[in-house]
């Protein structure tokens, strides 16, 4: 017989949890790591979770307070890691609408973020019991029982938010160094020839926030990263040089000879395609695969839940638990109703077409989301592939109707934005119901958390994301990229790719205007294809093809110093060091967002006032050895980053 689950703090006792002070500090935090994350993820196209830093932060600062119960640290974590999913949701799909001209207005964003990621929390609320409480010793989620480990080790104290900090005012000063002052680079590149017939460009972007998502992600998702960019750079850019040597002609969609496109221009005329193709497969492939291990999940739940029931004699329903109370899930669903068609009647979403596709694949993908995240975490959530098959399915619904051109295109991205946003925060909130459950925590108060901080945050991220994506220009004014092709906004910063937005933009615009390049969108399946025929995931791989070698290679330097801080120090120590790479960062985005912030508001005063603009470029001109200077800044950063294990073993 199964042994009574006991959760760390007894039904029976009630602790303060949803306070003031801990919503408060969860939302400051969350504030501060969704801003963070949005930053990242625009330049790479990952984000990481943002649970257990919060949680470190919230105990340092009770702790400091000498106040705080262990589940008002788990109520500042459940509000504070809405953010991060909120801007996963927001940056994987609304930049499209920038480069397409339809900027959206404040309010926009606004709503299709808060009523996106209130579906998602609401529609999760009636699978609590099933796939958290029922399935308890077969869903581990990991994200949320590493989470609820950390925070019970909290309360017998210990230097873990120091290793947050740490990392943030490392990030902080580095980010300083290149971006304000310029006595080191973000970057460094390096021509690669042999012979005449071999030839490419290699590089390593040497920022340590990749460096710490890197070291987050680990090893494997890092290293078929940077495989997807070695068969990009060291096999097809190579391969195209040596065909543009020998042969002459235009080679559509360039309009310019192989012959005159350096390795840079070769990957954005044809790489960013393979790779789109990838990412679609590589995302397909995962969803298919995750519907598979839910429908087989939720096959077996069934059969226990209905052998549970034969075996158990009636007997008077006893009182309920305050572990066991949810927010009604009745009004959980109707209210998630009224939030789609709240879409539809303030206009974020133009018909009813639309709404139902909300309805229909936030439906879907809210459960999927909802189960997968507890069988591998929600790093490795195919949330990319959920987007895309409603992006597809949203279009063909759409296009069938009438819909056609621009408007069917914006229209399709926001009902994939929207369901984005709803996958990404029923995944949050499972992992943070999960942490509940195990710490003993009330699920009706966490659930109304996970509401606030949705709601508070979303405002934070409105006024962010189209902040971020208003990039200073080169001449020193602010650059409004609404209208930009990508080439234009990588040119004008190319810090900010908005990889997965891109790819998204891609597909619609290929269903509605039947001009996508098929031969290589399909060159980049197949090798997607090949990849899972080798048994390895195809989405990392994917990422990597699509993006520039030197992202690829600042993130494979982080999975590698993970790898060898667990064979020195073992992984449970080496696993301190994922608080220093959140603070890494954390530190360089929040750096970045005040020098945007610097830019635009000397920009506005130089227009509204005359005052003379700052430049998008360092303070200082660069120093004879800056590659030196940067060599020896980025290897001391890493190198701190691999000592935290060594000194979480020795403290």
């Amino acid at each position: 017989m199964t042994k009574p689950f006991r959760p760390h703090i007894s039904p029976d006792d009630s602790p303060a949890e949803l306070s003031f002070k801990a919503v408060f500090l969860g939302l400051v935090l969350g504030s501060l790591f969704a801003a963070a994350n949005a930053y990242v993820g625009l330049k790479v196209g990952l984000t990481v979770s943002a649970s257990i830093p919060v949680a470190v932060v919230s105990m340092a600062v009770f702790r400091a307070m000498r106040t705080g119960t262990i589940l008002e640290n788990n109520m500042s974590q459940t509000v504070g890691s809405a953010g991060e999913s909120l801007a996963a949701g927001i940056i994987f799909t609304l930049p499209a609408l920038y480069l397409w001209g339809h900027a959206p207005s404040f309010t926009d964003v606004l709503l299709t973020t808060v009523l996106g990621g209130t579906l998602g929390v609401l529609f999760m609320i009636p699978l609590r019991k099933f796939l958290i409480v029922q399935e308890h010793e077969n869903l581990p989620y990991p994200e949320g029982t590493a989470c609820a480990e950390v925070l019970k080790a909290g309360e017998s104290g210990g230097d873990a938010a120091t290793k947050v900090f740490l990392g943030l005012g490392i990030g902080v000063l580095y980010a300083a160094g290149f971006k304000v002052l310029g006595f080191i680079k973000s970057s460094l590149h390096a021509p690669f020839v042999i012979g005449s017939g071999f030839r490419t460009a290699l590089s390593i972007d040497a920022y340590p926030s990749l460096a710490g998502v890197g070291y987050i992600l680990g090893i494997r998702v890092a290293s078929m990263m940077l495989a997807g960019a070695a068969v990009g750079w060291l096999v097809i850019i190579p391969l195209l040089g040596y065909s543009g040597d020998h042969l002459s002609g235009i080679l559509p969609p360039a309009s310019t000879p192989l012959s005159e496109l350096d390795p840079d221009a070769l990957w954005d005329k044809y790489i960013r395609f393979i790779g789109a193709g990838a990412v679609t497969f590589g995302g397909l492939i995962s969803l298919f695969k995750t519907l598979w291990r839910f429908a087989v999940s939720l096959k077996a739940g069934v059969a226990r839940k209905a052998q549970s029931s034969s075996d158990t004699t009636t007997v008077s329903k006893p009182l309920t638990p305050r572990t066991d109370t949810d927010l009604p899930w009745k009004a959980s669903i109707g209210i998630g109703l009224v939030c789609a068609g709240g879409l539809w009647a303030t206009g974020i979403v133009e018909s009813g077409w639309a709404a139902a596709a909300v309805v229909l694949f936030s439906g879907i993908f809210v459960a999927v989301s909802s189960q997968i995240v507890g069988l591998v975490g929600g790093s490795s959530n195919p949330v990319s592939g959920m987007t895309i098959t409603s992006l597809l399915g949203t279009a063909l619904i759409l296009s069938a109707h009438g819909a056609a051109g621009m408007a069917g295109m914006v229209q399709t991205i926001t009902v994939g934005a929207v369901v984005c946003i709803a996958a990404c925060m029923a995944g949050d909130t499972s992992q943070d119901l999960k942490t509940g459950y195990l710490l003993g925590a009330t699920p009706r108060r966490q659930q109304i958390g996970e509401l606030i901080g949705t709601v508070m945050t979303a405002i934070v991220l409105a006024a962010i994301i189209p902040f971020i994506l208003t990039l200073p220009g080169e001449s020193g004014s602010v650059l409004n990229l609404v209208g930009a092709d990508p080439g234009v906004a990588a040119a004008a910063n190319p810090e900010f790719l908005a990889p997965q937005a891109n790819v998204m933009k891609t597909l619609v615009e290929g269903v509605f205007q039947g001009n996508l390049p098929w031969g290589l969108l399909m060159m980049g399946m197949a090798l997607a294809l090949v990849v899972e025929l080798l048994g390895a995931p195809s989405l990392p791989f994917a990422v990597g093809l699509y993006l520039p070698f030197g992202l690829s290679a600042g993130v494979f330097a982080g999975g590698f110093l993970r790898w060898l801080a667990d064979k020195f120090f073992g992984s449970r120590n080496a696993e301190q060091g994922v608080l220093m790479a959140s603070g890494l960062i954390a530190g360089e985005a929040l750096t970045g967002l005040a020098w945007i912030g610097a830019l635009w508001f000397s920009s506005y005063g130089a227009n509204a006032w005359g005052w003379s603009a700052l430049k998008n470029e360092p303070l200082f001109d660069a120093p004879a050895s800056i590659d030196l200077y940067t060599l020896l800044a980025y290897g001391l950063v890493l190198l701190l980053l691999f000592r935290t294990g060594r000194a979480s073993r020795n403290s």
